[in-house]
């Protein structure tokens, strides 16, 4: 399957959806292929890549069920699916080899492999139905996972948990941010005591004693003076120098630091898009990935950001790189995006079809995401007075980090709203109301842990950004 072709930073991109999340091994030499075992294909969340031509990437369809994994042992030309263990979906993967790795995703679920995924096991018992996003290992035995609370958990769990023996028994380290209702969502680990931790309002978390300890860093991303953005990724190329990348539908941020964060600086990049992963091969070499397609690189550090086209309008929602010059980029409805070889500056090389796919297949429906060349100005608002009631009726799309991604639907009589979304084939039922542009609704479905969703409108009423996710692609009207 053939997606398009990408230069970046004189490299070869070659997109591949994976067409299910079935789990039986395939043939030996053919890429990963369930469409018998499953209708769905499955998102992937993250992936990792212990050398050139080992790589994993795990994921799920639905809300938080049916969990896959993925792996390559090719350097990304086949892919073969692995039995995960867990009926659980799974969000964040780290190798601490090519053959031992662990996974976290749903349900505190904490899966481990020592053999290269031909076999997948969860060694210790969950204590709550915390859901894990990330996870990073400083040492071969010592892992730190990041989470979120589910509803009605916000004062019982910690956001953090602890391995010091290879993930047979976890612990809950302390926080500046316990007992709140921040997610945290992403975690790097440069050294064998060093980590940084990112999530929700702009939190940034950092340890020098492998976890045991944490302190928070300010960053100027929380001086906002409307919504605090979440974080979503972070990476380092040493102890001192990382960046970590988040935002909102409309609008992506980037914070970068050079001294261990001791200051964070706001950096201009180009993408209009919520910012979900992101990878740092050396000190000066970055690549971005967000929704909508979005894919973004630096060659200086990140002080300066291009946008680069993707060929794809999926959303992208993880990035791993092994060296400069082979990354790996996983997205919704099974991509998989291969950075390989480098070519020669200005010149253009056909891609490679991936071993029994068929070379053309239908574009995704969704429309492609833009492409400025420079940083776009603020979107323009409705007018010079902010709008005292708003009209949020209509379709919209939804996304969030727990929730998944898919189509809604608000209703409005008066300050009463309702609708539903759907996401991964499961119906949430919207019961709420709206004052002025603040929007609160419960949402529901069978089955499910309920969310308690509070946002606002954008002042041009094209997205409600909120707690646990955000309606984008709408068009709020403002009422006289």
């Amino acid at each position: 399957m053939i997606r398009g072709l990408l230069t970046i930073a004189c490299a070869l991109l070659v997109l591949a959806p994976v067409q299910g999340a079935g789990y039986a091994p395939s043939a030996a030499g053919q890429p990963a292929d369930a469409r018998s075992s499953s209708p769905y294909p499955p998102d992937l969340s993250d992936v990792v890549c212990p050398s050139t031509r080992v790589c994993y990437t795990v994921g799920y369809y639905g809300v938080q069920y049916n969990g896959s994994i993925f792996a390559t042992t090719d350097g990304g030309r086949t892919w073969h699916p692995q039995k995960p263990g867990t009926k659980w979906g799974l969000r964040g993967i780290t190798c601490i080899s090519t053959t031992t790795c662990y996974s976290v995703g749903f349900a505190e679920t904490t899966m481990v492999t020592t053999n290269a995924g031909r076999s997948w096991r969860d060694p210790h018992t969950p204590l709550s139905p915390q859901p894990l996003f990330r996870i990073a290992c400083p040492t071969s035995v010592i892992c730190i996972a990041t989470g979120n609370s589910p509803g009605g958990y916000i004062a019982l769990v910690h956001r953090l948990l602890l391995t010091t023996n290879g993930a047979h028994t976890w612990s809950y380290p302390a926080t500046p941010i316990d007992r709140t209702a921040y997610p945290m969502n992403g975690i790097a680990c440069p050294s064998a005591r060093v980590c940084y931790v990112v999530g929700g309002y702009a939190t940034i978390l950092v340890t020098s004693d492998a976890g045991r300890t944490w302190k928070q860093q300010h960053n100027p991303a929380m001086d906002s003076s409307g919504l605090i953005p979440p974080l979503t990724s972070v990476a380092c190329a040493s102890p001192r120098a990382c960046v970590a990348v988040g935002g909102f539908p409309d609008g992506g941020v980037i914070l970068t630091t050079g001294d261990g964060g001791r200051t964070w600086t706001s950096q201009a990049g180009p993408a209009r898009s919520a910012l979900t992963g992101v990878a740092c091969p050396t000190a000066r070499m970055c690549y971005v990935t967000g929704s909508g397609g979005t894919i973004e690189q630096t060659a200086d550090g990140g002080h300066t950001w291009t946008l680069v086209d993707s060929g794809t309008s999926t959303s992208l929602n993880s990035i791993a790189c092994h060296g400069p010059s082979f990354c790996v980029v996983v997205g919704d409805a099974g991509f998989i995006a291969i950075l390989t070889g480098p070519v020669q500056g200005g010149k253009t090389t056909p891609p490679t079809p991936i071993p029994g796919r068929p070379t053309t297949q239908p574009q995704p429906t969704l429309p492609p995401a833009p492409t400025p060349t420079t940083t776009p100005a603020p979107a323009p608002t409705l007018a010079s007075v902010p709008c005292p009631s708003w009209n949020v009726a209509g379709m919209w799309q939804f996304q969030s980090m727990t929730m998944g991604a898919g189509r809604a639907t608000l209703r409005q009589s008066g300050a009463i709203l309702s609708g539903s979304v759907i996401t991964g084939g499961v119906t949430w039922t919207l019961q709420g109301s709206i004052q002025g542009p603040n929007v609160t609704l419960s949402m529901s479905a069978p089955g499910q842990v309920a969310q308690d969703f509070q946002g606002t409108v954008s002042s041009d009423g094209a997205t409600i950004n909120g707690n646990v996710g955000a309606f984008s692609g709408g068009a709020a009207s403002c009422l006289p």
